[in-house]
């Protein structure tokens, strides 16, 4: 779902944010700063990934949606995950509680369809990327994925992947920041407050000191009562800063009805830079049986088999 002026920044701005707890520039037209927003924002967060090397942690995503005839709020996803990661190597599993989401609730969605599987488990090793699904009943369903593929799957905008550089880039990149005119200027504290309008969206970020700046909240509105508000809270270990909680609300608004989908990520046990093994990515790392199939779509299908160690390309039929 890709939905996603200020003339009153004033009063009503240091109203709101002073509830949200986030420094308000006193004079935003005498702090107007010149500089490329789109590319600042870019290179704090190649800062952040630059600290952030290797790890280990778990937490919970859940996403709720509360429709327009609806009083109380459905929860559509409820799950546990692990993340592991070094480098460029990412280990993503998530154990579903509750998996209910589908095109039906959200147009776009894709990747957690059905719903019987409660074990999913993305396996990024550089070039080789695998995903696979398991049931209560022990049947599994397994996929060699391309890059485009495993990355739809961790940048999926109807599910983030929660790991813990990702939280930043699904915030930033969840709208073509070039296409928009900015205007940035500096919060108290040596924060940032940029506004940015075109192409019948306007946007609203806040970034919080200490250096490298933290993402706090964006704001995402097109010209159909529409709004996406991503809320990031960071903790520090070992120096290093990350995503500690993430939240993400879509809303969609008639002239009498609100509909609400809001996605939230809580990351704990959070390794910073801690040592993972290179088994961790590894196809053993999933437990499968020797014989379980693998299916590739792309660019062509094709069958491969798990050997024990390996995949083994078999013969279209």
């Amino acid at each position: 779902m890709n939905i996603f002026s200020y003339s009153m920044i004033g009063s009503i701005l240091n109203l709101v944010l002073s509830s949200l707890f986030l420094p308000v520039a006193t004079s935003f037209a005498d702090q107007t700063l010149d500089t490329n927003f789109p590319q600042l924002v870019k290179e704090i967060g190649d800062a952040h990934a630059a600290l952030l090397k290797s790890g280990s942690c778990q937490g919970r995503l859940r996403i709720v949606n509360k429709g327009f005839d609806q009083e109380v709020a459905s929860t559509l996803v409820d799950c546990d995950f692990r993340v592991d990661f070094d480098g460029p190597k990412i280990r993503l599993e998530r154990i579903y509680h509750v998996n209910k989401l589908t095109k039906a609730h959200q147009p776009g969605a894709w990747g957690l369809e059905p719903a019987g599987y409660t074990r999913h488990v993305l396996i990024s090793n550089e070039d080789d990327n695998y995903w696979a699904r398991f049931d209560d009943q022990g049947r599994t369903s397994c996929f060699v994925l391309n890059r485009q593929w495993c990355d739809r799957l961790l940048c999926n905008i109807d599910s983030p992947a929660p790991h813990p550089i990702r939280l930043w880039e699904n915030a930033v990149s969840a709208f073509p920041l070039e296409a928009l005119e900015f205007n940035v200027g500096r919060l108290a504290g040596n924060g940032l407050f940029a506004k940015g309008e075109g192409r019948g969206f306007s946007v609203e970020c806040y970034l919080l000191p200490p250096e490298p700046l933290c993402l706090k909240r964006l704001v995402l509105r097109d010209g159909h009562a529409a709004e996406i508000e991503h809320m990031l809270q960071w903790a520090e270990s070992n120096g290093v800063k990350y995503v500690k909680e993430y939240s993400r609300s879509i809303v969609e608004r008639t002239s009498v009805q609100r509909r609400e989908f809001t996605t939230t990520i809580k990351v704990s046990d959070f390794q910073v830079n801690a040592k993972v093994e290179p088994e961790t990515f590894e196809l053993s790392s999933l437990g499968i049986p020797d014989g379980t199939e693998f299916r590739a779509n792309a660019p062509v299908p094709m069958r491969y088999i798990f050997d024990g160690a390996a995949l083994v390309r078999q013969n279209r039929q």
